[in-house]
């Protein structure tokens, strides 16, 4: 019960991080004034820009919300949700293997905010990721047995 509800408690997280990085990614050109910066570049690149932080928000939003919501009963044992989290942890730790090697460019004054933006994708992965490690740790797994065509009775005799 102490870790159902642990898990649950880190799904919740990674969930609300998600919906609060994606809201704020929506507001982000505004925020930095990404217009003013962009002024001189073609229209197409400005429109790229802007289209792929509009979608990257929308789909970090709505992981956020399905995270959550995978939280309900036990919905987050089931074996496709299991792979959702899977897939969610893989990205966030990508994201942060992404970040140290290749570390966003900020002045020397904002480096913290480099190193923040590490963290939060390393904790992203861990709280999407280690409820799908312990229960698949935890969980009593059955030998597969082979299907009844794989039987050398029913090959076929040439």
């Amino acid at each position: 019960m102490k870790h159902a509800k642990a898990k649950r408690s880190s799904l919740i997280a990674a969930g609300a991080l998600s919906v609060g990085m994606g809201t704020f990614h929506l507001f982000l050109p505004q925020v930095f004034g990404w217009a003013n910066g962009m002024r001189d570049a073609p229209s197409s690149l400005q429109w790229a820009l802007s289209s792929l932080n509009v979608f990257w928000s929308l789909l970090i939003l709505l992981t956020g919300v399905l995270v959550v919501v995978l939280t309900r009963g036990s919905w987050s044992e089931l074996p496709p949700c299991r792979a959702i989290l899977s897939t969610l942890a893989c990205y966030w730790l990508m994201h942060t293997a992404y970040l140290l090697v290749f570390p966003f460019p900020l002045p020397a004054d904002l480096a913290w905010l480099g190193r923040a933006f590490i963290a939060y994708a390393a904790a992203q992965a861990v709280l999407h990721g280690w409820p799908v490690v312990w229960q698949h740790l935890t969980t009593p797994h059955t030998r597969a047995t082979p299907c009844p065509s794989s039987r050398k009775s029913d090959a076929l005799q040439v």
